[in-house]
């Protein structure tokens, strides 16, 4: 998908005007395109690091997306969140994408079943490396189905849809055919 913008010749209206939009099949040969965006690489994780849970936010705020876990204690449903995010980093599940105005993670959280992990994950952990600070921070984590902005964060910055994780394609298809009301709220 192609869009043009010009600057606007109408007075009084916003700056720059969309002039085209389509697939780019009636540009002429004379057309230059711009190059491509540089996508900016994602921090490497550290790994062995601690991850710091807002259990606050995720636990009181958000219960309505882990209500599977609220029979357990809190220390018990903070475990149960560590211990999945640190089991799907260690087998590089993680997703890069643009969070917090920078290159960032989002992680797969399977607590029901680790059964098949190309499967929609229970939830959805934006995950935050810090430069020169040794914990990493999981702020919120997202249902998969109903809250679906993270699929916004996640494809400006992979070039090919082949590059997603298969968890990826697998939750938003999956989001896109459920009845489940959907919302555009990840905090």
């Amino acid at each position: 998908m192609y869009l043009k913008f010009e600057p606007n010749q109408r007075n009084s209206l916003p700056p720059w005007a969309l002039t085209y939009a389509g697939t780019g099949e009636n540009f002429s040969d004379d057309v230059e395109l711009p190059p491509p965006p540089e996508v900016p690489k994602a921090p490497e994780i550290p790994r062995g690091n601690e991850i710091v849970v807002k259990d606050e936010h995720i636990l009181r705020d958000n219960v309505e997306r882990i209500e599977f876990l609220a029979p357990a204690s809190t220390v018990t449903q903070i475990c149960a969140l560590n211990g999945a995010i640190q089991w799907s980093i260690h087998r590089e599940l993680y997703q890069p994408c643009w969070y917090y105005g920078k290159m960032q993670y989002f992680i797969p959280v399977y607590l029901k079943s680790q059964e098949n992990i190309t499967k929609t994950p229970d939830l959805i952990a934006p995950l935050e490396v810090r430069s020169g600070q040794f914990p990493l921070l999981v702020r919120t984590v997202m249902n998969p189905l109903k809250q679906t902005s993270y699929y916004g964060n996640i494809r400006p910055v992979v070039p090919r849809a082949d590059q997603l994780k298969p968890w990826i394609i697998s939750s938003w298809n999956e989001a896109m055919t459920s009845p489940n009301e959907m919302s555009d709220d990840d905090d």
